[in-house]
């Protein structure tokens, strides 16, 4: 066995004992050098600020990586909850249906802003679903980040859940496939007027297809805006492309007093 492993075991389980006969009830903090390779959080302790990830972060809970590096991605299992604050990741963030990804935002459906800043090196993958068991459920919040890579959406969102992608520099695409919310709650990329969401900065094309109930205002777009058979708000934007509609794609009416139009720099078909 690995001796970063062993040693991650065996502090793991002096800490925990040590935690259990003093009634602490908090997840366990291990030191930087016990997270030289994979780590699952916070079923095998929750990386302290300053920690450098080697192999990668399964989260299988509540796990709050603040301060830290992690090389080799993350994946967020079906029933966590993955809050991402002041830390950088080469690899990745793949979030499972059922799971929770909270960036520079507190977790476990709250999704307060926490006003610090993230990097996301290799893109965001989200899959939702809205057949889960509580407390698990799917949930994104994703704020104020530098996202280098694809982020793409897809998947049922339940009742009364409306996931949030505010005030990101992406440096890619954004692509949302098949992708469903539940009136009156809405998927919003950007919308000042919803809970101040400030709009993105996406350097690639968005694309949306067969989805319903998103809000995209305030963006701008250096790529194209491609809509298919898609039913969403589409309101201040600058593009810098095409924006491109097909199979029945339908607008929904501004519901803030703000202007439906778009600033678009190449041809319209909309």
């Amino acid at each position: 066995m690995n001796r970063h492993i062993v040693f991650a075991v065996l502090a793991s389980v002096a800490l925990g004992a040590c935690a259990q006969e003093r009634g602490i009830t908090n997840p366990i903090a291990l030191s930087a050098a016990a997270f030289a390779d994979q780590v699952s959080c916070p079923s095998g302790g929750t990386p302290a600020s300053g920690s450098r990830i080697a192999g990668g972060v399964e989260v299988d809970g509540t796990c709050i990586l603040d301060g830290v590096t992690v090389n080799g991605g993350i994946t967020v299992d079906s029933g966590g909850h993955l809050q991402f604050t002041s830390s950088t990741v080469n690899g990745g963030i793949s979030v499972l249906g059922c799971g929770e990804l909270d960036v520079n935002a507190t977790t476990n459906g709250v999704g307060a802003p926490t006003g610090t800043t993230a990097t996301i090196n290799g893109g965001i993958v989200l899959q939702a679903s809205a057949a889960c068991t509580s407390p698990a459920l799917s949930d994104a919040d994703i704020l104020t980040a530098q996202i280098h890579g694809e982020l793409s959406v897809t998947g049922n969102y339940r009742r009364g859940v409306a996931p949030v992608i505010c005030g990101n520099a992406i440096t890619g695409d954004v692509r949302v496939d098949n992708l469903a919310t539940v009136a009156p709650a809405k998927f919003y990329i950007g919308d000042p007027d919803f809970g101040g969401c400030t709009g993105n900065t996406i350097t690639g094309a968005l694309s949306v297809s067969n989805s319903s109930l998103l809000e995209v205002e305030s963006n701008t777009v250096g790529g194209s805006v491609l809509l298919s058979g898609s039913t969403l708000g589409l309101s201040e934007n600058t593009i810098g492309g095409s924006l491109q509609c097909s199979n029945g794609t339908v607008f929904l009416p501004a519901d803030h007093g703000e202007s439906s139009g778009n600033t678009v720099h190449g041809a319209n078909s909309c």
